[in-house]
Parts: C-alpha cells; structure tokens; sequence
C-alpha cells in the first residue's frame, strides 16, 4: 500500500481510544498493539484508524480535533521544536533537518 515506507511511533495514539469513549464513540480498534511507545506503524495504518473513527464520530476532522486536544508535552522534543517556531517556513525547516536524524 501507498505510503507503508513510512513510519511513525504507535504513541500517537496514546489516550486517543479515551478521547473517543468521551465523544460517545466506539472505534472498534484493539489499542493494545499500538501500547508500545517505541513501536513503529505505517502511516497507512493511522489514516485507516482516524478515517474509521472519523466515520464513526460523523467528524471528518477528527485527526485535526484529537491533534488540538493532545496534551502538551507529549510529543517530545518534536513537538517543543514544532512548537517554538515563529511560522510555517521556519516549522517546514526543523521538520526537514529532524527527519535527517
């Protein structure tokens, strides 16, 4: 599949299952394979989740929503570099030398 060359740690779902109990919703995704926080799943993966949830919420900006509900911090530095950008360009620049290391 498309996309499946490109990984990203199972933590991104970390307390996403509770975010969808508290929406009234049922993903119907078992959580437990993506408890490992160093685990790495294919990007194919995440949007086949957030598009089922999406569904099944009626939201079709869940991804957006869960993302503006993280909690601060658990991005790691990341995040923090993500974060301490003044615009776009400058975000677009620490994601380019980031994903060298």
């Amino acid at each position: 599949m498309p996309g499946d060359d490109i990984l990203i740690r199972a933590s991104i779902f970390t307390g996403f299952d509770a975010y969808l109990h508290a929406r009234g919703v049922d993903s119907g995704v078992d959580f437990a394979s993506f408890n490992d926080p160093e685990a790495e799943i294919p990007i194919s993966k995440i949007e086949a989740v957030l598009s089922a949830a999406a569904a099944k919420a009626h939201d079709p900006c869940i991804g957006l929503h869960w993302a503006e509900s993280y909690p601060q911090g658990a991005t790691g530095v990341y995040g923090y570099l993500l974060k301490n950008t003044q615009n776009l360009g400058d975000a677009l620049r620490v994601v380019e030398r980031y994903i060298s290391l």
